[in-house]
């Protein structure tokens, strides 16, 4: 009983917060339109506000979902293009280097429907890029990402080491020429809590959620990584079966 009933304080906390949390973020999203009418008015480029405010409005739906992650409730999914998430949370990320990074995207794949919940990828997306920025520690560096279609047709040593059933996905490459990962802790870094950097930025659970959401949508995240050389992280994901 106890038990129980701490958890219903502790959701009901989160929801409080969710909801002050979402009226601070409606009225910032209130006063970048009131800004974006008065440079449209005035012929000001307003594009950057544009994406602060998309930006402001992907955190609302990411916070509105806590409260359902705690009550292990799924989030509606529909049909997406990929590649525009994909792309978006380059451009985020992108806009908030402060570090001398050069990002490229090669968005080839024709066909990029998958069945999500878009706001979960894009957190996803928006973790491993963030991770791939923060292994390059400030310095002159690439950061490219990439999508293309990949069938996995075999139950053999393909499907086991991508741990995917056989199908038809998109892969999403996210490459870095960073400071790259020892062998023995690539798969630790999935882990949660847990960080590999020095100074411990961080909480340690960004690609933990990212490899939790993504396998939650059917697919697997493989990295490859040399100490030294960089890291590449391939992001699996099912092509919608009306799509394939």
């Amino acid at each position: 009983m106890e038990n129980q009933q701490g958890t219903n304080e502790t959701l009901l906390y989160a929801k409080g917060i969710v909801h002050d949390v979402n009226n601070l973020l409606m009225r910032a999203i209130g006063y970048a339109q009131s800004a974006i009418n008065v440079m449209d008015a005035t012929g000001l480029d307003s594009k950057d506000l544009h994406k602060a405010m998309r930006a402001t409005e992907r955190a609302g739906g990411l916070v509105s979902q806590f409260p359902d992650f705690l009550e292990h409730v799924d989030q509606p999914r529909k049909n997406i293009a990929i590649n525009g998430v994909v792309q978006e949370a380059l451009d985020m990320v992108a806009a908030s280097l402060s570090s001398p990074v050069k990002t490229h995207a090669h968005l080839d794949s024709p066909n990029d429907i998958v069945y999500a919940d878009e706001n979960q990828l894009f957190e996803s997306l928006l973790n491993l890029l963030t991770n791939a920025v923060e292994a390059m520690k400030g310095k002159d560096g690439t950061l490219t990402i990439a999508t293309r279609e990949i069938p996995v047709e075999l139950e053999g040593v393909e499907a086991m080491y991508l741990g995917l059933k056989p199908r038809d996905y998109i892969c999403i490459e996210i490459t870095d020429t960073g400071c790259g990962i020892s062998p023995s802790l690539t798969e630790r870094i999935f882990d949660p809590c847990y960080t590999s950097w020095e100074d411990r930025q961080g909480s340690g659970l960004g690609l933990y959620m990212a490899r939790k959401i993504v396998a939650n949508h059917g697919g697997n995240i493989v990295v490859e990584s040399k100490e030294g050389a960089g890291s590449s992280f391939y992001v699996y994901l099912p092509i919608a079966q009306a799509a394939a």
